[in-house]
This record gives C-alpha cells, sequence and structure tokens, in this order.
C-alpha cells in the first residue's frame, strides 16, 4: 500500500505487542520510512512495543521507531500513570522503557518497579512528527494486562486510544452514498 493509500484508508495504524516470528519485526523496520510519512500526513501512528514476551513467537524490535526512538528490554510489574497519578499492576506491566525521545515527547507512563516512579524510564510517549501527526508508543503489556488484571487497564486503554483518535488532523473522507454519485 502507498503512503496515499494508508492515508485515505487510515486515521489510525495500531502496532500490537509481542509479534510472532522475527521477520515480522525485520519487515516493519523496513517499513518505518513509510510510517512515518503517513505520521507526517496528518495521521497517527501507535506502537505497542512491549516484545521479549516469548509466547508471541519471540520477535524483538531490532530497528529505531519514528524519530530514531528506540526500546530498551526492562521489565517492571508496575508502571505510574504520569497524567492521572495511579499505578498500573501486572505480572509484567511493561517490558521496556524508552530512550532517544524527542524534546517535544508527552510522557504518558515511567516504569516504577519498587512502587516509585522512574521517570527515567518512560514506558509511554506521545510525540509529534511532522504538522500535527502523531506517535504514540508504548512499552506496556496491554493485550495481556487488560485480559488478566482488571478494569483499570481497559479504562487505561481506552483513553489512550480516543486520546490517539484526536490527535488526527485529516478530516475524514465523506462515504460514498449507497445510491452512487450524486452528483
Amino acid at each position: 500500500m502507498t503512503t496515499d493509500e494508508l492515508v485515505k484508508t487510515y486515521d489510525m495504524i495500531i502496532i500490537v505487542n509481542d509479534q510472532p516470528p522475527q521477520s515480522f519485526y525485520d519487515d516493519i523496520g523496513t517499513q518505518i520510512g513509510k510510517l512515518e510519512d503517513y505520521v507526517r500526513a496528518g495521521r497517527v501512528l501507535e506502537i505497542h512495543a512491549a516484545n521479549w514476551g516469548g509466547w508471541g513467537g519471540g520477535g524483538v524490535w531490532t530497528t529505531p521507531l519514528p524519530r530514531n526512538v528506540t526500546i530498551v528490554q526492562s521489565y517492571s510489574s508496575i508502571d505510574y500513570v504520569v497524567p492521572d497519578n495511579i499505578t498500573l499492576h501486572s505480572n509484567y506491566a511493561s517490558h521496556g522503557y524508552f530512550a532517544n525521545l524527542p524534546a517535544d515527547a508527552e510522557i504518558i507512563t515511567v516504569q516504577a518497579p519498587t512502587g516509585t516512579p522512574e521517570y527515567s524510564r518512560p514506558s509511554t510517549a506521545v510525540y509529534t512528527l511532522g504538522k500535527g501527526g502523531h506517535v504514540s508508543v508504548t512499552g506496556l503489556t496491554i493485550e495481556y494486562s487488560i485480559a488478566r488484571n482488571g478494569p483499570e487497564w481497559l479504562e487505561f486503554y481506552r483513553e489512550m486510544v480516543l486520546k490517539n483518535l484526536g490527535y488526527s488532523t485529516v478530516a475524514p473522507q465523506k462515504p460514498a452514498s449507497p445510491g452512487g454519485d450524486l452528483t
């Protein structure tokens, strides 16, 4: 799919955690430029980068994310939601934190393995790319934790998706009329 087709088709692209085999991460790494162009066009890219889990097939991000952001392997059973002043608990709440975040990044969560937030270990962040597009990255085990650890995870993710959709700056395309062309 071309970047133009992506922009016309999707308001937001979500890449979920812990993809099987390594070839997924190798292939997506070669597409980062196209994904960056998609974001520059005013869209939103949400990357769930909690890999190293093993149950999904053992694939690992080996290439930088947009704007040269990288994820550092680091397990934490507690992550702190900075804007809401709450904690999220799970066997492995997060599998990593981000390095090289741009200065304009909004930090949403940080790891708190001892219960105290470690602000130098951001595990969810949102940052811009281009004129209005946004990239949302998380090292949280969102899918796993929603299924196993309670409603606070579902509420956190629901708010995250709604906020990310709100970042989209491209007006939605008017659907075609069921009766055909109106002109």
